[in-house]
């Protein structure tokens, strides 16, 4: 007569082979990568509790680690796609890849102008809404690193955004044109801004990472674009010149950010998130 029994280790390798297929069905097939992700996780965990593996006891600790994983798979080029995914919850869970970056692009130009932003996609029926709910004010003395040829650093409030230059332009030491000239925009170049001066039309602008010098406001418009530490360029000074540390009053302004999206099913999902310009010319989003 035959033995219908399976012992355990035929049993285990049985079900290991199919987490294994659906693992690579789900890899080669997906429809949303985010979802690819987040499948790819859920087998990874079945394979370990079918080999017995110890789990670490962390539930919340693991799905955290997951979700940084599928947020790391959709926005593999895009650091900034890839912030703002980690913050956003189950809110990017919800979408597919078009809508995910959407909304990515969507929050990062509600942070850099303070402005309304949205889309909608017929392709998905999503449709999704970014808005500024709130603003909180905070003045502190602050670090900023700025090139030896910086001769002043007055109170500065903080913008931390990417603009372009509007007209050719100098960028002088100072805030002011009696300060000597230490460098040049031309009309359409991009550049970084890191603060305003403080009730004057001067930007602080950045180049490699560090503070260059100033440039008139009327010289200058937001590009609508931010940098977050993740994909600000590694700070290095120009030519000869070294870098100085400089201790200043700033104003720090905090953006509460609103995140809404309608599902082509109707359902409504919310999630909120807290950014803050830094002097580094970079934004904390959490």
């Amino acid at each position: 007569m035959m033995n219908n029994k399976v012992d355990k280790p035929t049993k285990k390798l049985f079900l290991i082979v199919a987490f294994t297929i659906l693992s690579l069905t789900s890899i080669l097939f997906p429809t949303n990568q985010a979802k690819a992700g987040w499948i790819d996780n859920v087998i990874r965990e079945g394979a370990d509790a079918i080999l017995n593996k110890p789990n670490s006891g962390n539930n919340q600790g693991n799905q955290g680690v997951n979700y940084n994983r599928a947020c790391f798979s959709v926005f593999r080029t895009n650091p900034l796609g890839r912030s703002l995914c980690q913050v956003g919850g189950s809110l990017f869970e919800n979408l597919s890849q078009q809508d995910q970056e959407e909304l990515a692009d969507s929050t990062e130009e509600a942070i850099a102008t303070g402005q309304d932003s949205g889309w909608s996609n017929p392709n998905t029926g999503v449709e999704g809404e970014v808005k500024v709910t709130g603003t909180k004010v905070k003045t502190r003395t602050s670090e900023v690193v700025v090139q030896d040829t910086v001769q002043e650093v007055p109170p500065l409030d903080l913008i931390a955004g990417e603009f372009s230059a509007v007209s050719n332009a100098n960028i002088f030491a100072g805030p002011g044109t009696n300060f000597q000239s230490v460098g040049y925009l031309t009309r359409g170049q991009i550049i970084q801004v890191i603060a305003k001066v403080q009730n004057q039309g001067w930007y602080l602008v950045s180049q490699n990472g560090i503070g260059s010098g100033y440039v008139s406001s009327n010289s200058l418009k937001p590009t609508g674009r931010i940098q977050t530490k993740e994909n600000k360029p590694k700070p290095r000074t120009q030519g000869q010149k070294k870098a100085k540390r400089v201790n200043v009053e700033t104003k720090q302004t905090c953006k509460t950010i609103e995140q809404k999206v309608k599902l082509e099913d109707g359902s409504i999902h919310k999630n909120s998130v807290e950014a803050c310009p830094e002097p580094d010319g970079t934004w904390d989003i959490a």
